[in-house]
């Protein structure tokens, strides 16, 4: 299941889980064991990718959540899955189109289109306060 939601500013966070885990609290952490991660990642993509063509100023973020395997619990600092998000970003959108912003205390990532133009690469919450913290702090959310 692949959900892209809007936020601020052309703000969109792709989230996605296998669909039998749908009913589960924890669906974003669970692995599915059944090797189709490279087509969940080329399927989210493509509808960020879809979403560029109808909203060429969007934005992408994400936060990728750590991994529960059994009985054990991956720690959410720059886990497994932030790392190769964050890689397959950055092989397949350039640094012209994008700027990167990156919390891997949280494993938080946060795409922002130069479009928008005055980005503050060196403080991405002067770019958008509130989108950054509600990606990077989970637990300070509001409602935006």
């Amino acid at each position: 299941m692949v959900h892209l939601e809007e936020y601020v500013r052309d703000t969109c966070i792709i989230k996605f889980y296998p669909v039998r885990f749908k009913k589960y609290p924890n669906k974003f952490q669970l692995l599915a064991r059944d090797n189709v991660m490279q087509g969940v990642v080329s399927t989210s993509l493509q509808v960020f990718i879809q979403q560029l063509q109808r909203r060429p100023n969007a934005s992408l973020g994400f936060i990728a959540s750590a991994s529960i395997i059994g009985l054990v619990k991956e720690e959410q600092p720059n886990n497994q899955r932030f790392r190769i998000y964050k890689q397959v970003m950055e092989n397949l959108f350039g640094t012209m189109t994008f700027a990167r912003f990156s919390d891997e205390t949280n494993s938080a990532y946060l795409m922002v289109n130069r479009a928008k133009g005055n980005l503050q690469e060196s403080n991405p919450r002067g770019i958008d306060s509130e989108l950054f913290l509600y990606l990077c702090c989970p637990s300070k959310n509001k409602t935006l």
